[in-house]
């Protein structure tokens, strides 16, 4: 997946994440981080797929900016930054299973890569995560 580097606020290591209850599957938990408390977003429970293990010291955490709110998206790797123009942006696929959270894909040496939409996730997050 990418995103646009304005919601990018840093890359941090593997954090002890704190399961928290009642909470929708794919918000993993959250973290102390410099003293601020930030929710822990998997990805991959949103579309249905394997949790990642939080414990896996491969994984680091992706601090990004949506909708004015930062929280963490585990992730197993960070890559390149690169610039792209909006005309390299194919677009998103129409289908109706499961949230549109991307804009679009990009092609990355020969792979799609997927896009994030920041406001689309935002509207997600902050919907499931109102008590």
């Amino acid at each position: 997946m990418a995103l646009e580097i304005e919601h990018v606020l840093s890359v941090e290591p593997m954090l002890p994440i704190t399961p928290v209850p009642d909470m929708p599957p794919y918000i993993a938990g959250v973290v102390n981080l410099r003293g601020n408390i930030t929710a822990v977003v998997d990805l991959a429970q949103i579309y249905g797929q394997i949790a990642r293990d939080s414990h896996e010291t491969d994984c680091c955490i992706l601090m990004v900016s949506v909708g004015g709110h930062a929280c963490g998206l585990l992730t197993s790797h960070t890559g390149d930054v690169r610039e792209v123009s909006d005309t390299e942006i194919a677009p998103p696929l129409s289908t109706p299973a499961g949230p549109q959270l991307f804009r679009g894909f990009i092609d990355v040496d020969g792979q799609l890569v997927g896009v994030l939409d920041a406001d689309r996730l935002s509207t997600i997050l902050m919907d499931d995560t109102k008590p």
